[in-house]
């Protein structure tokens, strides 16, 4: 209960990202982020070094043509989303 107080009512971010200097409400967001953005992962297909598991995502959607579950953004050059949320929203405020 203390924990959620102070990360939610008085929006305390306590957790501090070594690499890139973000702060983050709690250790499980800080964690999800290290995990997601700071973890190199490599390309199972070419054996090429990518800095994170989404970067590979991406990696393989313009690199390999791996569309499947993939939103491309027509308008805009090398935007790919993973979400059909994301790619609407996307769609409403940016077109």
């Amino acid at each position: 209960m203390k924990s959620h107080i102070k990360r939610v009512h008085e929006k305390r971010q306590d957790f501090l990202c070594k690499p890139c200097r973000k702060f983050f409400g709690s250790h499980k967001d800080l964690k999800g982020h290290t995990d997601q953005c700071h973890s190199q992962v490599t390309c199972e297909i070419c054996n090429k070094e990518i800095s994170n598991p989404f970067e590979l995502k991406k990696h393989r959607v313009f690199v390999h043509k791996e569309t499947e579950g993939a939103w491309i953004c027509r308008n805009c050059p090398r935007k790919v989303f993973f979400t059909q949320f994301a790619y609407d929203k996307h769609k409403n405020e940016k077109h």
